[in-house]
């Protein structure tokens, strides 16, 4: 099932969240990610007809079928590991106890190694410890940057889900790279199509909203200045806000 809501919420400076919806395809108002937009390079196909299909809704979010856990785990990259401290402080100002804020430089989703563990491992590790009961994801940025293939995207984004007990809720942070915007907005629908799979509550953080607001990313194009690590981490707490929204 899902809830019908137009979503909304405050970030840094009283600036929109970004807090978008699942089962959301095309960034609203944004022409380069129509479902009809031919592929900008042969690593970049056009949606197939299921996935048209689910990107049609718009300004919905998967339900939760549990109450709000009262515990949260996140797990992310660079940007994560940056706003650390923010996402602590908004997500205790919840209300929220964290496990556990996993970030770490240059991670992807489900490839890596000893000296680089990806998502995958991230998530096992905090499983094995704990049960988080609510999940946030900031993973993909790399995957898009080192692959460039959509296929492979779905596939490693599926290893970090398949991992996560489906009534659990999940918070995803979709995408923005500077210069690469075409790609990465295929991407986030992406995002979108495979979240719409879970039944245990889902929501995306449109990041990608972000991408050219004043001050947020540094000059290369995609990490975050101090004022980015705040809005990053206040849209991470108010995503939660919406989902389980009364």
């Amino acid at each position: 099932a899902v809830l019908a809501a137009v979503l909304g919420g405050c970030g840094v400076d009283d600036r929109p969240s970004g807090v978008d919806a699942v089962v959301s395809g095309p960034l609203a108002g944004d022409a380069s990610v129509d479902t009809t937009v031919a592929a900008a390079s042969p690593s970049v196909r056009p949606l197939t007809e299921e996935e048209s299909a689910l990107a049609e809704e718009v300004e919905t979010l998967v339900e939760p079928v549990v109450p709000r856990p009262s515990t949260i785990a996140v797990v992310g990259d660079s940007l994560t590991q940056s706003a650390e401290d923010e996402i602590m402080y908004a997500l205790v100002r919840r209300g929220l106890h964290v496990l556990a804020i996993d970030g770490l430089e240059s991670r992807r989703m489900s490839h890596g190694g000893q000296s680089l563990p990806p998502g995958t491992e991230a998530v096992d590790t905090i499983l094995a410890d704990s049960d988080p009961g609510m999940w946030v994801v900031a993973l993909g940025t790399n995957d898009v940057a080192s692959d460039r293939s959509l296929d492979d995207f779905r596939t490693e984004m599926r290893d970090v889900l398949d991992r996560i007990p489906m009534d659990d809720p999940v918070i995803w942070v979709d995408l923005w790279i500077g210069g690469d915007e075409e790609l990465v907005a295929r991407a986030n629908r992406m995002i979108r199509v495979e979240l719409a799979r879970r039944v245990g509550g889902t929501a995306v953080v449109d990041w990608y909203s972000h991408g050219t607001d004043d001050g947020v990313i540094t000059a290369d194009g995609v990490h975050l200045t101090p004022t980015g690590q705040e809005l990053f981490a206040d849209s991470i707490a108010v995503a939660v806000d919406e989902l389980f929204a009364d």
